[in-house]
């Protein structure tokens, strides 16, 4: 793993756990046109104890921001 990788990592981790033990699991938003780098991205912070939601392009971004349950 590379020195910025595992950099990056680290931060989300004590992200992820500091902001879970204040009020549960903070939620993201990944909005991209990639497949792939949405699925990769959302497994990553979902790892690091994040809620993720995914969204397509910006439109679908917005539909799913506005949903009462999101």
């Amino acid at each position: 793993m590379s020195r910025t990788k595992r950099r990056w990592s680290s931060r989300l981790s004590r992200r992820g756990r500091r902001a879970a033990a204040a009020s549960g699991p903070p939620l993201v938003m990944i909005v991209d046109d990639s497949l792939t780098v949405r699925k990769i991205t959302s497994r990553l912070l979902t790892r690091e104890g994040f809620d993720v939601i995914t969204a397509k392009d910006g439109l679908d971004a917005l539909q799913a921001a506005e949903r009462p349950d999101a």
